[in-house]
């Protein structure tokens, strides 16, 4: 979440304070945001290909970058390709005019490509995210790449921020947890809300398994950590159920079942951001008792 102060507008009331969360839709003062963060990316682009002669370059390779987009996001032929600014002209009509999963997919793909050499484009976007009141998140890691994934509500926001930013730092031990809440993420914002559910629980049965450092089935894993750490048994059920729920649910975890539910978004968010919440807490956990442990020597 950002802290951005309210402008002179707001706070005087001439303009709206923005209040609900954007679902399903960007606003156009959002689009025109995510286009300065592009522009400012290539700007930077063209300024390292000026002053970097005999020096390794920093900013990402927005040439090769382009012309993959040409071909794979805008569908056009590569003996068509003229240059990275041709592309630039269909990437802004996508972030004007595009539906809003366009604008995500295109989001996604090119923050995956440059943030490890250029990360302050990725802040910016996660900047706009967040104080455009978006109903979608940009998270992941330089490591493994990013997705937008949806919230519905500002405690959803902080809770899966918590934990991407938790496990970023914690990588690439915990890559494999990042991929599946990716993973879920990614499932949840197109509609595919019961393999969402599946990977939400992966994530947390993977979190069990580098915690304890066994190779087990999931309940063993998680009664081998419960054993370990000092956790109320309220607490251990709730941090199972979604893996329980995710087995029940017809494909979820274990493929169709004639007697599964049905699973909705509404689900699959809530077990989404209840993982994600779990996973925070498990680490934390765990973080606690190996600094009593090493106090008590």
């Amino acid at each position: 979440m950002t802290n951005r102060k309210l402008s002179f507008s707001q706070r005087e009331g001439y303009s709206q304070i923005p209040e609900a969360l954007q679902f399903e839709e960007l606003s156009q003062s959002s689009r025109y945001e995510f286009e300065l963060c592009l522009t400012k990316a290539l700007e930077l682009y063209q300024h390292e290909e000026r002053f970097a002669i005999g020096r390794e370059k920093q900013a990402a390779n927005w040439e090769e970058i382009m012309r993959d987009i040409w071909v794979q996001f805008l569908c056009e032929p590569l003996s068509l390709y003229q240059g990275m600014y041709q592309v630039r002209e269909g990437l802004v009509r996508i972030l004007h005019f595009g539906e809003f999963y366009e604008v995500c997919d295109i989001i996604e793909e090119l923050t995956t490509r440059t943030a490890h050499s250029q990360p302050k484009f990725y802040t910016d976007l996660k900047e706009v995210f967040e104080r455009k009141r978006v109903a979608y998140r940009l998270v992941g890691s330089d490591s493994i790449g990013f997705v937008v994934v949806p919230t519905t509500n500002e405690f959803e926001v902080l809770t899966i921020n918590a934990i991407f930013d938790l496990l970023s730092i914690k990588s690439p031990r915990f890559d494999l947890v990042l991929k599946h809440l990716m993973n879920a993420g990614r499932l949840l914002r197109e509609g595919k809300d019961s393999k969402s559910i599946g990977e939400s629980s992966s994530a947390v049965e993977v979190a069990f398994r580098i915690l304890t450092g066994c190779d087990k089935e999931h309940n063993t894993v998680a009664e081998k950590y419960f054993k370990s750490t000092q956790i109320h048994p309220i607490l251990k059920e709730h941090i199972v159920t979604p893996y329980r729920f995710a087995s029940d649910i017809s494909d979820g975890r274990h493929g169709a079942k004639q007697t599964g539910h049905n699973a909705d978004r509404f689900d699959a968010q809530y077990i989404f951001t209840n993982c994600c919440s779990s996973i925070q807490y498990l680490i934390n956990k765990q973080n606690l008792k190996e600094k009593m442990e090493e106090s008590s020597n």
